[in-house]
């Protein structure tokens, strides 16, 4: 089990002193790695093969070991990429979900997968998730196309929509303090 918010920070620490933005996701077990959309693309983005690969590379660098094909591990700190979801209609959250409740490790995740893990109202009480969702879209681009899609399937499209506007002006706000280079990252370093 995950002790607490401590270990997030370390997994983000060290993926972001690797040049990787990372952003620990409380409540979730989970950290968030952005990677410039270089995803997979099936229902939703996914770390891909390729991208697993430059992330194991810099947490082993880090000194974790690399446990299999899906999990690391560091100590009493675990960490495992869900599994990636290749069939059309099958639940695009599920195997995200799946890593964040069963409690054992830190999930990897997307942005957009930690987004709709809120969304769907896990880790987050639902008054807090608008804020937890614009924060992460200032450090980190959601893929808002597919948010619509996914609430539009389970049927919290009103939801989202009541937030969309506060989430997408954050984001557009992180692109162009980029831009600009007056960025200021809040990501543990």
């Amino acid at each position: 089990m995950i002790d607490s918010a401590s270990d997030l920070v370390t997994v983000a620490r060290a993926l972001n002193a690797a040049g990787v933005s990372a952003a620990p996701v409380g409540p979730l077990r989970a950290v968030s790695i952005y990677t410039d959309d270089e995803y997979e693309n099936y229902d939703l983005d996914v770390i891909g093969p390729r991208q697993r690969l430059r992330l194991v590379a810099a947490l082993t660098d880090a000194g974790f070991e690399h446990v299999s094909g899906s999990e690391l591990s560091h100590g009493e700190i675990r960490l495992r990429f869900p599994r990636t979801v290749g069939i059309l209609g099958a639940d695009p959250i599920g195997p995200a979900r799946a890593v964040v409740e069963q409690g054992d490790a830190i999930a990897l995740l997307t942005p957009t997968q930690a987004a709709l893990l809120l969304l769907a109202g896990i880790g987050a009480p639902a008054s807090d998730v608008a804020q937890r969702l614009a924060d992460l879209a200032f450090e980190q681009p959601l893929n808002i196309g597919k948010i619509v899609q996914w609430t539009h399937r389970a049927g919290t499209l009103g939801a989202f929509q009541a937030m969309r506007e506060e989430i997408e002006s954050r984001q557009v706000e992180g692109i162009a303090q980029r831009r600009a280079g007056t960025f200021r990252s809040g990501l543990p370093q």
